[in-house]
């Protein structure tokens, strides 16, 4: 599935990345665990489900969602339903899991602009 191919991708960047500024760890910890966390809710509902994201009142092409092999529409069948697709826009829905996965990414992006901003100048 593309979902788990793209945070599994995310994730080992982040890991990479994480094990290259060891000495300064205090600096991705808490993305990387915020990040981890979205990452492993994702999962969680996915694999509750038969291995497809329920998405709750969606109101874009119905052809789109039928089509799509990582979505489903959600129903009240459906396992875990407030980790699935159910907050936002009508033709943007997004999860727990995909607001923390953002969160964990701009937090690191953020930490990691203040770690260079902190780097000795070369003259």
């Amino acid at each position: 599935m593309v979902i788990r191919a793209f945070i599994v991708v995310i994730v080992l960047s982040v890991m990479f990345y994480h094990t290259v500024i060891v000495q300064h760890i205090h600096y991705v910890t808490i993305p990387l665990a915020i990040l981890a966390i979205g990452a492993a809710m994702n999962i969680t509902v996915v694999q509750a489900n038969g291995g497809r994201m329920p998405v709750y009142g969606w109101r874009g092409d119905p052809a789109k969602l039928e089509q799509s092999t990582e979505h489903v529409q959600g129903t009240s069948e459906s396992k875990l339903q407030w980790l699935s697709d159910k907050y936002g826009w009508p033709k943007a829905r997004f999860s727990l899991g995909d607001f923390f996965i953002y969160t964990g990414l701009a937090m690191f992006w953020f930490m990691r602009g203040l770690y260079l901003l902190k780097l000795p100048q070369v003259k």
